[in-house]
C-alpha cells in the first residue's frame, strides 16, 4: 500500500473528496459510526456524519503534516462539511504555488 503522504503529495494543486476520503479513512478508520464521505452528503455537517472535533482535528493536522500547509485553530473550528474541508485545503494550496 502507498503511504498516504505519498497519495496526496500526487495532487499538489488540485484537492478532491477522494483525497479527503482517502485521509479520513486512515486517521479515524472507516465506519465506527462514521459516514463515508460521497458527492451526495457534500454539504452535510461534519458531526451529522459522526465527525466530532478531535476527528476533524486529528485529520487537518494529517493533512497539514502531507501537504505543507497551514491551517490555523480558528479555522478548523469553523470547518462545517466535507466541502468547506476540500474548499480549504484548495486555497492553502493555490497559496503555496
Amino acid at each position: 500500500m502507498v503511504p498516504l503522504n505519498q497519495q496526496l503529495e500526487r495532487h499538489m494543486t488540485q484537492f478532491t473528496l477522494a483525497d479527503l476520503s482517502t485521509t479520513v479513512e486512515a486517521c479515524v478508520g472507516a465506519g465506527g459510526g462514521t459516514e463515508p464521505l460521497t458527492e451526495a452528503n457534500l454539504d452535510t455537517a461534519l458531526d451529522d456524519l459522526g465527525y466530532d472535533s478531535l476527528s476533524i482535528y486529528e485529520f487537518v493536522t494529517t493533512l497539514q503534516d502531507n501537504l505543507h500547509i497551514t491551517i490555523t485553530d480558528d479555522e478548523i473550528d469553523s470547518l462545517r462539511t466535507p466541502r468547506s474541508v476540500v474548499d480549504l485545503v484548495n486555497q492553502r494550496l493555490a497559496q503555496a504555488v
